[in-house]
């Protein structure tokens, strides 16, 4: 997490660097507020929070090993993800980006 906000300082990049148990609610608030999240995922990996589905306890994480690809997690399966890698997020503090995203099946 230093280096992350090392890093982010450097080159004038306002973000939210969390660890520790309130990272859930925070990637909730991100995944709800439109706003761009970099997620602990997998034992060395981070990933890109794309969406959390309230209703259904659906996380929908794009890995950047498949780019192309959104996978779908319920919440057992991306709390192992999230626990893996320890509990961390980065997220952007900036103004949604005014077109929300939207996962949709196109296959």
């Amino acid at each position: 997490p230093s280096r992350v906000a090392a890093y982010s300082q450097r080159r004038g990049i306002r973000i939210y660097n969390i660890t520790g148990r309130d990272t859930w609610d925070w990637m909730k608030w991100a995944a709800k507020s439109g706003r761009g999240a970099a997620i602990g995922a997998g034992r060395a990996h981070f990933q890109t929070l794309m969406g959390y589905d309230q209703q259904t306890g659906t996380w929908y994480v794009c890995n950047n090993n498949s780019p192309q690809r959104i996978d779908a997690y319920d919440e057992a399966a991306f709390r192992r993800l999230h626990l893996a890698s320890g509990q961390w997020v980065a997220i952007l503090d900036y103004p949604p980006h005014p077109e929300r995203a939207r996962y949709a099946r196109w296959w």
